[in-house]
This record gives C-alpha cells, sequence and structure tokens, in this order.
C-alpha cells in the first residue's frame, strides 16, 4: 500500500483519519479499539466542566427510500468528569504513543474553565487539543454555539486555552455563520494552531406527523440538534476550501465523510485530516480499511505519491458565478443500447428542462436543437454511462 501518512500540526499520522468527537469516542476501551483497527487518532469525546446528562432517546435519522441521507443528534457532551478520564487517557497514550490522540474540551466564556480543565488534562500529554466552539446544541447557559458565531468570544476562549498549554490547539468550527473565516481569522490571531471544519448543522431534525411531534421525541418534545451525514459533506467542503484559501492553518476536515471518494474531496478542498463520526456509528471501526485502500488506490491510480500532492489541488479551480465560460457548447446524448426505457430523463426534461426528450421505441431520444446542457437527464438516468455530454 503506497504511503498515506500525514504530518498536522508536527504530529506524524499514519494516516489522515481521525475518529471525531461523538459517541465512538465516549471512552478509552473504544478509542482502543479504534486504534487497533487502524485509526490514526481521536478525538475524545467533549470534555465539560461538568459531565452531562444522558438523553434518551437522541438520535434521527432522514432516508429516501432505503438510502440514509441525514443523521441527526441532540448528543450531549462526555458524561464523563475530567477526573475519571485522566487515568484511562494516560494508559491509553502509553500504549498507543504513535497515535494522535486529541483532547476536546469545552470552557465557558465568563469563568477559567477553559483553563482549569487544560491545567488538569496537560499531565496526559496529549498530542492536541480540540477547543469545540460549536456544538448546536449545548444545554448549558453559555452556549457553544454562540461562541463560534462571535468572532470576539471565539478569539477569547482561544487565548484562554493557549495560556494554559504548550500544546497545538485547534478550534472546531460551526458552519451555521455568515463568513467562517471571521472566526477563523479571530481564532487564529489568538494563537490557534489548526481548525477542525464543520461541526454538525442545526437544524430541526424531523416531524412524526403520526404523533404530530418533533423527533426525537422525549416526553412527546424535543429541541433543535446537529444534522450530519452525507447531506451536511457539500456545506463541510465549502468552509474547508473558504478556511484553507482565507486563514491559512491546517485543517481537520470533517462533515459527512462516508466513504473514500468523500476523503479525497476533502483532501482536494484543503482538509490535511479527515475526522469521522457517523458512519463508523452506523458501520463500526472497521470502514478505516476500506478508507485506507480506496485513497492509496486512488493515488496510485492518479500517479501522486503523496496525500500532500492532492490538499488544497481543487481551490485555484473555483471562480466567481461571473467568471464562469457563459458560452460553453455542451449538450447531452442518450446511449439507446444502454437505456432501459424508465422515461425518468423524458419526464424530468418535460417538467423541469427544455423538451427536448422524446421516446421513440421505448428508448430516450435527446433532440440535440432543443438541449440547453443543464445535465439534468443526467442527475435522474439510473444507467450508468447511458446519459454523456458532448461538445460540438
Amino acid at each position: 500500500m503506497l504511503d498515506i501518512s500525514v504530518e498536522f500540526c508536527g504530529k506524524r499520522l499514519e494516516n489522515p483519519f481521525i475518529l471525531a468527537s461523538a459517541p465512538p469516542t465516549a471512552n478509552c476501551q473504544l478509542i482502543r479499539r479504534g486504534f487497533e483497527a487502524g485509526w490514526a487518532g481521536a478525538v475524545v469525546k467533549t470534555i465539560a466542566p461538568t459531565y452531562s446528562p444522558t438523553i434518551r432517546s437522541r438520535f434521527t435519522s432522514n432516508k429516501i427510500g432505503n438510502k440514509l441521507v441525514s443523521f441527526g443528534n441532540i448528543e450531549q457532551l462526555s458524561t464523563k468528569e475530567v477526573e475519571s478520564w485522566l487515568p484511562e487517557l494516560k494508559k491509553l497514550k502509553q500504549e498507543f504513543p504513535n497515535k494522535c490522540l486529541i483532547v476536546s474540551i469545552l470552557g465557558g466564556i465568563n469563568s477559567n474553565s477553559c483553563i482549569e480543565l487544560i491545567e488538569k488534562i496537560n499531565d496526559v500529554k496529549p498530542d492536541m487539543y480540540e477547543i469545540n466552539l460549536s456544538c448546536p446544541h449545548y444545554i448549558e447557559d453559555e452556549s457553544c454555539l454562540s461562541i463560534g458565531q462571535n468572532a470576539s468570544l471565539a478569539a477569547k476562549v482561544m487565548k484562554q486555552a493557549k495560556s494554559a498549554t504548550d500544546a497545538p490547539v485547534m478550534a472546531k468550527l460551526t458552519s451555521n455563520v455568515t463568513d467562517i473565516t471571521i472566526i477563523g481569522n479571530a481564532v487564529k490571531k489568538s494563537g490557534a494552531n489548526a481548525l477542525s471544519a464543520i461541526n454538525t448543522v442545526r437544524a430541526l431534525l424531523g416531524i412524526n406527523i403520526d404523533k404530530i411531534e418533533a423527533e426525537p421525541s422525549i416526553d412527546g418534545y424535543s429541541t433543535f440538534g446537529g444534522l450530519s451525514g452525507p447531506s451536511i459533506k457539500p456545506i463541510a467542503l465549502r468552509c474547508i476550501l473558504e478556511l484553507y484559501k482565507g486563514v491559512k492553518l491546517p485543517i481537520s476536515g470533517c462533515g459527512g465523510i462516508t466513504t473514500w471518494e468523500d476523503a479525497v474531496q476533502f483532501l482536494m478542498c484543503g482538509a490535511t485530516t479527515l475526522q469521522l463520526a457517523t458512519s463508523v456509528m452506523l458501520h463500526g471501526f472497521d470502514i478505516i480499511n476500506k478508507l485506507k485502500e480506496g485513497l492509496s488506490n486512488y493515488l496510485l491510480k492518479k500517479g501522486f505519491n503523496s496525500v500532500n500532492n492532492i490538499i488544497g489541488i481543487v481551490t485555484n479551480k473555483l471562480i466567481e458565478p461571473y467568471e464562469l465560460n457563459q458560452k460553453s457548447n455542451v449538450y447531452y446524448k442518450i446511449d439507446i443500447n444502454k437505456c432501459n426505457g424508465c422515461k425518468k430523463c423524458y419526464i424530468a426534461c418535460q417538467d423541469g428542462g427544455f423538451g427536448a426528450i422524446k421516446m421513440s421505441n421505448n428508448k430516450a431520444v435527446i433532440d440535440e436543437n432543443k438541449c440547453d446542457g443543464c445535465s439534468l437527464c443526467l442527475h435522474v438516468c439510473p444507467v450508468k454511462n447511458c446519459v454523456y455530454p458532448v461538445t460540438y
């Protein structure tokens, strides 16, 4: 297998894949299993000044047919107090000195709790700290999300964290802002060594129309939660690319990574390490094998000799809408030998396009004189490579 190691804030990782702060890192036994499976690092589930209660039930999902498109949670922070973490973390670090152990903490803005937490944990000698500035449903008065949406508050908390440790400190940012680079540059000025993006997206996770209740329901009531899974990937990619170009700090990318193809996209947008949680919860630690194999094979196939060759490689391909070629001469054709006569493209083009598709002998045919080149037919066709672009 190709060497897919990366360097992140002075730490060499055997691969870019890290377990995000989430249920799979809720205790050291779980993290140990993840390390043994081949994950290069882990972010401990966020430790707060006081432990968080357990909410039951706290997960929900949205599916189209049998395919999961998003996952939601109102999961709180670590249910363990910081003191109970310390001996386990120290032992874990001794057992796996080459793994990247990152401790996620949350501290309030009106106290020294951030400093106090870090000072207690420093003896563990974690490789990094991740400051959670962005949990979208933290239940205490000093809302985590509101800190991550305010540049001056985020900078204040980061300054506190940096004053308490010599270890690298990373800020976990939210996409629930107008311009994520403003927050990124604020924490950078306060000494942040890296950024992780994005946290789950604040959302109303669903409505049970039979019970007439929001989900997940606890005694008939719910709350806004954090959306994760495949549906937030495009938001995460946008944020990572903006941070890569506009802040210029190392980035740990997260938000909707499910496959090795997703991983490649995050790397190409500027991430150096990749954090996963939802896909691990749904499919287990062993997905690391497909992630590593897929990434290695892709690099070999494309002639790259290092992960570093693709980090940020597409960032210069993003331009303003008015700069795009307005005279593109692309239209689409259909391979009648592959067409199964399902009419999906025909219906889509009739009702959402330009009426360029007709049915002939139970096969879809495109009239190139009417085709607008919008590509709608390509995206509704269920048959691989049946619809394809052609240039005049």
